[in-house]
């Protein structure tokens, strides 16, 4: 690693929080701008793909000690990156709302985890299943401290890649959306899952994650919905709906 590149890094550190002595830490992708200007990268690509490779080269060679005012805050096989100001500790943001426990994992005979394996062997990579980011979250809740995750089907981390299963084909019932009972939005639970994909579409989007759907209905289901596996069908269905994953 150049340690000249190094030393301006942590110059552009020092410098950011002397100017802004309010800011406890700051997101690492918000430096890129000072460190082109100080010739430290060329130009930004991906939000501080640039800078998040160097840290990576760093964690790799246990040097991240290199840069004192760095945090990396683990979850699962991700990272996320962080310059915390001299004297502060990082804290998430939102502390006032807890997470709430996450949600059940979908049973190993289910369909859907019959189909992401499918997924797993075209791409040649394990997903996330049902993954959960730590800001993708549902309503409050009644208790107005939690929020539940809104998971991601399956999520590849280092391809950027998020695939989400549509909802299999139902008629609504009493019994299941309860239309006559509002949710916390202030809409039945039908408009409120309408407004979770919506969120997660959103959400996707904005972290330049690539998001490709799969409709249930391509495949062949029976009179419960179920599907009626064809190895050979389903895997050349998966694989037309993954074309465009690069």
């Amino acid at each position: 690693m150049d340690n000249t590149k190094i030393d301006k890094i942590n110059e552009a550190i020092t410098n950011y929080f002397s100017k802004n002595k309010e800011t406890d830490w700051i997101p690492v992708k918000e430096l890129m701008v000072d460190l082109i200007e100080a010739g430290v990268f060329i130009k930004d690509t991906k939000k501080g793909l640039p800078l998040r490779k160097v840290l990576r080269d760093l964690d790799k060679k246990e040097q991240l000690d290199l840069i004192p005012q760095l945090h990396a805050e683990r979850k699962d096989e991700s990272i996320y990156w962080y310059f915390v100001q001299k004297g502060k500790i990082f804290t998430p943001k939102d502390t006032t709302y807890r997470v709430a426990a996450e949600p059940k994992f979908v049973k190993e005979e289910g369909d859907e985890y019959y189909l992401v394996g499918l997924c797993n062997e075209f791409l040649e990579q394990k997903a996330s299943h049902q993954h959960v980011f730590d800001n993708l979250l549902g309503d409050l809740h009644k208790n107005g401290k939690t929020r539940t995750p809104l998971p991601i089907d399956a999520y590849y981390e280092s391809l950027k890649l998020a695939i989400e299963f549509s909802e299999k084909n139902y008629v609504e019932n009493d019994i299941f959306d309860k239309p006559d009972k509002k949710t916390i939005s202030g809409g039945n639970r039908s408009a409120q899952r309408a407004r979770y994909t919506k969120i997660k579409k959103s959400f996707l989007v904005k972290e330049e994650i690539k998001l490709i759907e799969i409709d249930y209905k391509k495949f062949n289901l029976d009179s419960r919905l179920r599907l009626v596996r064809n190895l050979e069908k389903d895997t050349a269905i998966i694989k037309k709906a993954l074309k465009g994953a690069f």
